[in-house]
């Protein structure tokens, strides 16, 4: 799976129709000022959503994996002081001495994860042993590091930042297929170059198949622009084949064989039956290129990081477990009570 990598813009009007729940104790906080206009601490975090929450959480991570590196350190030093022991015999007396070495039955379940080219040679073997060994030493250093934390008064201050209440959405005119009272939604942000999109289409046609008057289909746009240069060209033309009526169609044609050249899109308009010339004048004209704009923009706010990401009514869900998911939602809506 590809990934998008940064914010594309800034957008100072909340894109309508998603939910969201800031800091209550920052919302009204101004962030910049244009002569009597402010923009507030809540306007950013409603249009930038969970991009913004993604990227709050790797610097929170990165701090507080020092944190507890310098917190641990300390603890460890202060106990082995405690002792009256060198940090080191300290060390050798409560980790190494009480760290079993991996038994033979442990290396050969690892060995079972590994090709089987590689399985049988010396150096695979010190490896998997030198990974059971350190995996064994980590956990007893972090089961220490929990009971001197007690022992010790030891907290962590650092505030972890809380993820926003945003439901994924769409739009009225976005396409659409599928009853409209259906039971499940599921919502796709693609990108017509990606191989994996391309891949997860054939889980998508199961699904469709299986459940066709239960579930209805949402389409929206995520071209990884920097790493798929004809992504966003093809999702345009997508969109002026929808106003034709034929957006699923072409949506198929794109993926069948991924040539999304100019060329290409003439020839699938035309098989399409498309009206060529009112075609060919919506994709000059970028008439759609706003609207996957907007999509993207949206899909970050939403959480999208790469393509295909799909919303089984506004759950995140892998392409693979799509079946799965559709199953679990209709059990949910026959059990629920009847309005």
């Amino acid at each position: 799976m590809t990934r998008q990598m940064g914010i594309i813009a800034f957008c100072l009007l909340v894109p309508l129709g998603a939910s969201f729940s800031a800091d209550s104790g920052k919302k009204s906080e101004p962030v910049a000022r244009i002569g009597d206009t402010v923009i507030t601490e809540s306007d950013m975090r409603e249009a930038l959503g969970m991009a913004l929450f993604q990227a709050e959480n790797t610097l929170y991570q990165t701090k507080r994996g020092w944190i507890d590196e310098r917190v641990r350190d300390i603890l460890f030093e202060r106990e082995a002081k405690e002792t009256k022991l060198s940090r080191f015999e300290w060390e050798a007396r409560e980790i190494a001495a009480r760290v079993a070495q991996p038994t033979q039955e442990e290396i050969n379940a690892m060995l079972q994860r590994v090709p089987a080219e590689q399985s049988a040679s010396t150096e695979t073997l010190r490896r998997v042993t030198e990974y059971l060994s350190a995996q064994k030493r980590s956990s007893r250093e972090e089961e220490l590091y929990q009971q001197l934390s007690s022992k010790y008064s030891a907290k962590i201050l650092l505030e972890e930042p809380s993820a926003p209440n945003i439901v994924p959405t769409y739009a009225a005119d976005d396409p659409v297929k599928g009853p409209k009272d259906a039971a499940v939604t599921i919502l796709e942000f693609t990108d017509f170059q990606c191989p994996w999109c391309q891949r997860s289409q054939e889980f998508v046609k199961r699904v469709e198949q299986k459940y066709k008057d239960k579930v209805r289909f949402v389409s929206r746009q995520f071209p990884l622009i920097r790493i798929h240069p004809r992504a966003k060209p093809a999702a345009e033309a997508a969109l002026c084949a929808r106003e034709q009526g034929k957006f699923w169609v072409f949506h198929e044609k794109l993926f069948e064989k991924q040539q999304l050249e100019d060329a290409d899109f003439t020839r699938y308009a035309r098989e399409a039956g498309l009206d060529k010339s009112q075609f060919e004048k919506c994709v000059k004209d970028h008439k759609y290129a706003a609207r996957v704009d907007k999509d993207l923009l949206d899909g970050q706010r939403f959480g999208v990081q790469g393509t295909p990401t799909f919303f089984v009514n506004g759950q995140s869900v892998g392409f693979n477990n799509l079946e799965a998911s559709v199953e679990q939602e209709l059990a949910k809506a026959k059990a629920a009570p009847s309005k």
